[in-house]
């Protein structure tokens, strides 16, 4: 009988060991937990964030590009419009060259 009590005793000093390193490995996990959750905590704040400065980045491409379209077709006009004195002042340079040709006329 007092070997069967040893046994026991052996037995539940075992198990109570155990439970010791079990509420250890416990403590740990719930401490890597809680670190997990700042991470995470802090990953989400990062997320928001970046999404923030992304709203700001679609925003400033699409001015960029209504200012990119409204230049060209300035440019455009203006060169249409370069075009078009290129051809009246051959025209006038034409006139003022045939009125030089012609006789009495100072030039």
């Amino acid at each position: 009988m007092e070997k069967v009590m040893e046994q026991i005793l052996t037995r539940l000093t075992s198990m109570d060991e155990n439970i010791g390193l079990l509420k250890n490995d416990v403590a740990t996990l719930k401490s890597d937990v809680a670190t997990l959750k700042s991470d995470v905590a802090i990953i989400k704040t990062d997320i928001h964030r970046l999404e923030g400065r992304m709203d700001a980045v679609y925003e400033q491409t699409a001015e960029l590009l209504e200012f990119k379209t409204e230049m060209t077709e300035k440019v455009d006009t203006i060169i249409n419009d370069n075009k078009s004195l290129q051809e009246i002042i051959g025209e006038h340079e034409i006139a003022i060259r045939s009125l030089r040709r012609k006789p009495g006329i100072v030039g």
